[in-house]
This record gives structure tokens, sequence and C-alpha cells, in this order.
């Protein structure tokens, strides 16, 4: 079905609400919008969702999140996790509070008990909180650093980190049976940083760095592994979108617990007649001085994706 038919679909379809609509009579005149709206599907990555707001396949809006939530459910269902139950958190962007609700009926409507925050909570409370109660699964309503017209949904498992592998495929699996997926899923991945200054810290102290890809999912899942194996005992980690976590009661970056140890360390700094800005010259001094840099490359539209899918 092209998109054009499925914008008709949705226009006349009693499932979709009157406000849904209106939205989209509003574009009735632009082939073009019509086109990004619904020439796809919004695709489920590996944490989950993360698109523009609006109405439409290719969006975020309560149907979009209602079919992921359903494809979440049927994989619960499959793995006899329902009891356990699935927590769900979000954060201030537009819509979060609708999509965390919409998710929670959706779960419900499946026999699976759902715990919601019932204000915004940072993303490792989450982690936290889904261990702490039992869950199978945890759902964050965010899209992170992304602009303000966006929105995501981060699927978590049972250890408190985002879906590793071979997971996170049968569940997208799941969720591209629901939403009837006709693309293949493609991922992109950046390279692992160049960690100069951590490296020649660790050494001098004779601490393991491992180093992974980009994504805080595969630092927790480095925890579950020491945990397991009892090879490493975890003390730090950190990636390149400045996120960290201290300790394992969480498995996802944690802005709080840094924000103490950056306090923490002030204080020291203080007590020894130092500034913070110069202890890290110090540090400098010490291990050396590195440059580390970002390159971005944005792709949009179905230009970007088809890009994206060819690289």
């Amino acid at each position: 079905m092209d998109a054009k038919k499925i914008y008709e679909f949705w226009l006349n379809d009693p499932y979709f609400d009157e406000k849904t609509k209106e939205e989209l009579r509003a574009i009735a005149d632009d082939p073009n919008e019509i086109e990004e709206r619904f020439y796809r599907d919004l695709e489920f990555g590996t944490g989950g969702l993360r698109g523009i707001i609006g109405a439409g396949t290719n969006r975020m809006n309560l149907y979009t999140v209602r079919k992921a939530t359903q494809g979440l459910a049927n994989y619960i269902l499959k793995e006899h996790g329902e009891k356990k139950g699935v927590a769900i958190a979000f954060d201030s962007r537009n819509m979060s509070p609708e999509f965390a609700e919409e998710a929670a009926l959706c779960l419900a409507a499946n026999g699976i008990r759902a715990y919601i925050f019932p204000s915004l909570r940072p993303t490792p409370m989450l982690s936290f909180a889904l261990r702490e109660l039992g869950c199978t699964a945890g759902i964050v309503v965010t899209a992170s650093h992304n602009p303000p017209e966006y929105n995501g949904y981060k699927v978590y498992w049972e250890d408190g980190a985002q879906i590793t592998f071979p997971r996170d495929r049968e569940i997208i699996s799941e969720v591209n049976a629901i939403t009837d997926y006709s693309r293949v899923r493609t991922m992109t991945r950046q390279d692992a940083e160049e960690a100069g200054l951590s490296r020649a810290i660790t050494e001098e102290y004779g601490t393991d760095l491992i180093e992974t890809l980009t994504g805080f999912k595969y630092i927790g899942e480095q925890i579950k592994f020491f945990e397991q194996n009892h090879r490493h005992e975890y003390v730090f980690g950190y990636e390149e979108s400045y996120g960290c976590l201290i300790g394992t009661h969480a498995r996802d970056k944690d802005a709080v617990a840094a924000v103490m140890a950056l306090c923490e360390t002030a204080a020291w700094c203080r007590r020894q007649g130092r500034t913070l800005c110069g202890q890290m010259e110090n540090l400098y001094q010490r291990y050396g001085y590195f440059r580390e840099g970002l390159s971005t490359i944005t792709l949009k539209r179905q230009e970007g994706v088809r890009k994206i899918g060819e690289i």
C-alpha cells in the first residue's frame, strides 16, 4: 500500500481519533509531507523507537507507541514474564506522559502488570526500579539529546540494561510483526572513541580499560558479564555523549551520581587549596594532553534513509 492510500486509511478509519485526523487534513494539499509521514513505519531499533512527534506511520504518536508496546507484550507473554510486570518512566518532552500512559494501558490490556512513575524521572531511576521490583522489562519515554520535535521509546530488560543481543532481535521481530514493517531493519553504530587520557590513568593504577561500541547498553552488558564470570569488578563507565555511571545500582548513565562525584572532587580540591580547573591542569601535566573529536553526519527524510541503508 502506497503512502497516499495509508494516509486516506488514517483519515477514514474510526480507529484513529479526531485530533489526529484534523492534523492530517491540514496537509491534504502537500503530497511531499504526506509521503514523508506515511512512506514507512517508524522503525523499532535496538533500543526502541525515536522520531518526530506527529500523525503518521513514520511519526511518534499514540498509535506507534501502542503498536510497539503490543510487540513487546507479545514477547513478554512468550517468555511467561507477565506476572513480573514492566516498569515505565518518562521525561519532560512533549507527549512523554501521554506515551507512557498509553504503553501502560496496552500492557494492562494484555494482562501484564505495569508500574508507572507519577511524574518525570531520570532514566537511571527506571534502570534501578525495574531491578528493585523484579520486573521482566522496563520502558523509558525519551529521545535523549534529539531536537525538541522528537520523542522516543526505549526498552530495558530485567538486568536493567537496554536490550542486548540476541534478545533485541527477538523483540524487534515481534514489533515488526505487529506493525507490518516492509523494510529490513538497518542499524549504524559509531566506532568506539579513542580513550587516550583514560587509558593513561588506568595504566598507572593497574586497572583494566574495556572499550565498547557507543551506547550505554554495551556498558551495562559488561557489568552483567562481570557478575557472571567474576573476572572484573566494575568501577566506572562512560560514553562519548558525556554520560557516566559510578557503581552498579543502575545499568544506564546516571547524572545524579556524576554530580555528586563532582561535588566531592570540588570539596577535596578546596581542602587542598586548588580549583577544579587547576586540578584538571594537574592531570594533563601528569598524563599528557589529548585531543578528541567527533564528526556528525545528519541524513534526513527518505533520501537520508536510503543513504544510511547503502552505508
